[in-house]
């Protein structure tokens, strides 16, 4: 049997060593980033492969805001883009996505409606001839390291849109995300009674925050770490204090888009961190856009002439918190730093 030498045995060490950091490292992050659409749902995920998923768009409106952050982010394409519903709340912001990007996959539960904006979504979606997967509940998708189960709906449609939402629950290593639309409680416990495993680290929190959603029973179940509720200005109470309360008693640490701004998940698999626009505001320590060492009115009028919300910066310097437009949030953090 041969005999190795102190060093021999060290070299062998350090390159098991070296191997394993090559490999945990080999896929990457995946990052889930909930967008501040106002009062509706836009949700872009980032694979370790570099796959672009976006689910659902928010309303119209948010079309263009949409596109300009993933452009502002290097987006170039989507390969998957999931419509969990027709409402126009999650549907209207894909129709400037479809003008504008490439779509390699359409996923949805199959449900039209009659409204003039999903009609417009329908027929940019035919016209780019977007390959159409409908899905139901124990049905997968993969993207590499990354795979969901489909949990809702499960046969026939029900009438009302927002129980017959795609859910998903995907995994990346050990971390896992549940996206359940807009269901409420009764489907949740059809969920539950079927068996479906629902445990996951990060909830997208149903519905805005609905009180008819995001029962005790499924929470008990889900088990968040991170609960993340996407919502804006609204005459529907959303997020409830039923549901807030409900959420605490789960001990889930929650963000809102409309106090925190767009909020990022980021994993390798094991761990993961949260962040957020609006804590990225508190410790931004520039507003120095022209670098000559000082903020000052130079600075305050480069992020004014580049002002131009919604739309990609022409001035990628005045975009001090690099959410990919110059906006109100931009002049607030030159102005915190003028002097």
């Amino acid at each position: 049997m041969p005999r190795y030498g102190t060093w021999h045995r060290l070299a062998i060490v350090l390159a098991l060593i070296l191997l394993c950091a090559s490999t945990a490292h080999a896929d990457g992050p995946l990052t889930v980033t909930f967008l501040n659409v106002g009062q509706g749902d836009c949700v872009w995920l980032k694979t370790p492969d570099g796959q672009d998923i976006v689910i659902d768009g928010g309303v119209e409106r948010q079309g263009p805001i949409v596109l300009a952050y993933l452009q502002a982010q290097g987006v170039t394409d989507i390969e998957t883009m999931l419509l969990t519903h027709p409402d126009g709340d999650h549907v209207g912001g894909l129709i400037t996505l479809l003008q504008n990007l490439p779509v390699a996959q359409f996923v949805g539960n199959g449900q039209s409606s009659d409204s003039g904006v999903y009609r417009r979504f329908a027929n940019e979606l035919q016209a780019r001839g977007v390959p159409t997967r409908v899905v139901r509940a124990g049905e997968s998708l993969t993207w590499g390291a990354v795979s969901a189960t489909v949990l809702n709906p499960a046969g026939p449609l029900a009438s009302a849109t927002n129980d017959n939402s795609v859910t998903l629950r995907l995994s990346y290593g050990s971390v896992d995300f549940l996206f359940p639309g807009d269901i409420s409680s009764g489907i949740e416990s059809d969920i539950l009674a079927r068996g479906g495993v629902v445990e996951a680290e990060v909830l997208k929190v149903a519905h805005h925050g609905s009180r008819y959603s995001s029962s005790t029973a499924f929470l008990s179940a889900v088990q968040p770490h991170v609960a993340v509720i996407e919502v804006g200005a609204n005459s529907y109470g959303h997020p409830t204090a039923q549901t807030l309360s409900r959420l605490a008693d789960a001990q889930a640490t929650v963000y809102r888009t409309d106090r925190d701004g767009t909020v990022t998940v980021t994993t390798n698999g094991t761990g993961w961190t949260v962040t957020t626009q609006v804590a990225a505001l508190s410790w931004q320590p520039t507003g120095d856009v022209n670098a000559d060492g000082v903020v000052n009115l130079f600075d305050l009028v480069a992020v004014t002439r580049a002002y131009n919300p919604g739309a990609p910066p022409s001035d990628r310097r005045a975009d001090l918190n690099q959410d990919g437009t110059v906006n109100l949030l931009d002049l607030v953090l030159v102005a915190r730093s003028f002097g």
